[in-house]
């Protein structure tokens, strides 16, 4: 697998307020970065510095082997799509309709060309909403909208995404069909880096897992159980109960927060 994003030294935050403290990510494409921890430990701040949102104070981050800071916003948008937490939309428009903002600023001229409507349309099946691309996005359950966030930015036709807890507000029938269509998309080549709450999802449906603490994120293979569980113990301040499935992957029960 070629190199998608990597993040060295990442030192950033607000005001002032320093969040991140040196930082470190890499993922190939077509590999799922899960991004775990507390609240307030930076997530939600590494995905920002990883899609150019926010610049850091020190570190840099590099998409396909170039620094993010020498790059156009045009190009950015074509390496990575990102996909905030669940907003409601400004107008009721259609699937199709939402979807196909995502061309915008990617074509010339005003008008949707012949290669926006594709892109439009296999971004769609994609994620397999083509049938229900006329319905009104209020018609959407939770996890139908979801996809269709998805699908608008692939419609972008990015290498790779980055997505701020996918599974928010989403019941289990629902998270699951997401992460089965990120499994899918990293089949396809592409990368997949998420911040999420639900450690066990993240278990289930990532290659490696980016735990945050103290401004850090320590990456670890799935399947490293007992380094991982460590690591998650320290992080969440909570002790856990836990076993290895048939796959070799973790799964968690928290059973008392530590002293």
């Amino acid at each position: 697998m070629s190199s998608w994003i990597e993040a060295c030294g990442i030192v950033a935050g607000y005001e002032g307020r320093r969040v991140l403290d040196g930082a470190w990510l890499s993922l190939n494409r077509g590999e799922i970065c899960a991004v775990l921890g507390p609240n307030g430990c930076g997530k939600t701040t590494l995905l920002m510095v990883l899609s150019g949102a926010l610049r850091p104070w020190e570190g840099q981050v590099s998409l396909e082997g170039r620094p993010l800071a020498s790059l156009g916003p045009h190009e950015v948008s074509r390496m990575i799509g990102y996909v905030p937490q669940r907003e409601a939309p400004a107008f009721d428009l259609t699937v199709l309709q939402t979807v196909a903002t995502g061309r915008a600023g990617l074509s010339p001229g005003l008008w949707e060309t012949a290669e926006d409507e594709q892109a439009t349309e296999e971004a769609l099946c994609l994620v397999g909403a083509w049938d229900w691309r006329d319905r009104p996005m209020s018609q959407l359950s939770g996890g139908e909208a979801q996809r269709v966030m998805l699908a608008r930015a692939l419609a972008q036709q990015p290498s790779g995404l980055l997505l701020d807890e996918p599974t928010n507000h989403l019941d289990p029938r629902a998270a699951l069909e997401v992460g089965e269509a990120l499994r899918n998309l990293a089949g396809e080549g592409r990368g997949v880096v998420c911040t999420v709450h639900d450690v066990n999802w993240g278990l289930r449906f990532a290659d490696w897992v980016a735990v945050m603490h103290d401004g850090r994120a320590d990456t670890f293979n799935v399947r490293d159980s007992a380094s991982l569980v460590e690591a998650l113990t320290v992080s969440y301040q909570c002790e856990f109960d836990w076993h290895t499935g048939p796959e070799g992957r973790l799964s968690l029960v928290p059973r008392r927060p530590l002293d």
